[in-house]
């Protein structure tokens, strides 16, 4: 059997980075390819949207604005998500056929940073509901509290990433969006050459595995890894649901916070691809 394709860390000088609510509305969600999927309609278009906390500002994918009668770079709507109703949002006009790889349905667009940092938002992976709060709930008993700093317009934590010789320590964005860790690719190499055809950025399917990741006194072990498709200036990457889909997480990237609390006394099924694919198997019986 041939040994897991590993990511190694290409040295670098890296500066040390320091480290009873009211419930406005909540909804059921669900995992595709590594991300947190809802349903959401933005004026007259219906359907599923990705939860990308990586993205400073909500999107709408080109097609489906065009085939509504859209061809400018932005649009502007009434977001209707888990209940709530935002007025008059804008959303920027991109192609999303990259991220939209392997989805079994059309996605609609991406609710990004901008729409949650409205609220405080809580994401429950195992059944999967995300809950947007008016106010903070109560904190969890045996939860941890990380703190979490806007850069770029994206919420991230301090982190740092091993492959077990070398060490990538810095910020890395909280990212809902994609099954494992991405990496910024000019800090970044492979322990040996990837197979022709075989993405590296791919969010659903990354081709490397990392040895450890470290935050808020936790170590994760053994992660799914690859790298970023577009740099985050002032990030070393993404952690993605690989890791949060451990827990039952709640963010106020206004206050500059996040609580990690424990979700179950099980294993996740996304900790690993084999467990990822088995949840999209899943539901498409459904």
């Amino acid at each position: 059997m041939r040994a897991p394709l590993r990511l190694l860390l290409a040295l670098c000088g890296v500066a040390l980075l320091a480290a009873g609510p009211a419930r406005a509305g909540q909804a059921q969600c669900w995992f595709e390819n590594g991300a947190v999927v809802v349903a959401a309609s933005f004026g007259d278009i219906a359907g599923d949207f990705i939860v990308d906390s990586t993205a400073p500002r909500s999107l709408l994918h080109d097609d489906v604005a065009n085939s509504h009668g859209v061809d400018a770079s932005t649009a502007s709507g009434d977001l209707i998500i888990a209940g709530e109703r935002l007025n008059g949002l804008e959303m920027q006009v991109v192609s999303l056929n990259e991220q939209e790889v392997g989805f079994p349905t059309t996605i609609n667009g991406v609710i990004g940073a901008d729409v949650l940092a409205r609220y405080v938002v809580r994401i429950d992976f195992a059944p999967c509901r995300i809950a947007f709060l008016a106010r903070p709930p109560r904190r969890a008993r045996r939860s941890v509290r990380l703190r979490v700093r806007g850069v770029g317009g994206v919420p991230a934590i301090a982190a740092t990433a091993s492959d077990g010789t070398r060490r990538r320590r810095g910020l890395y964005a909280v990212d809902t969006a994609s099954l494992g860790v991405r990496l910024a690719p000019a800090d970044t190499s492979f322990s040996r050459p990837l197979a022709e055809g075989v993405d590296p950025t791919l969010r659903f399917r990354p081709p490397a595995r990392l040895k450890a990741l470290t935050f808020g006194g936790r170590i994760v072990s053994d992660l799914p890894a690859g790298t970023l498709e577009y740099p985050l200036p002032g990030l070393k990457g993404a952690i993605g649901v690989a890791v949060w889909s451990r827990y039952s997480l709640t963010m106020d990237t206004r206050e500059g916070w996040l609580d990690l609390a424990p979700a179950t006394d099980t294993p996740s099924p996304l900790s690993s691809r084999k467990g990822a694919q088995r949840l999209i198997r899943d539901r498409r019986k459904r």
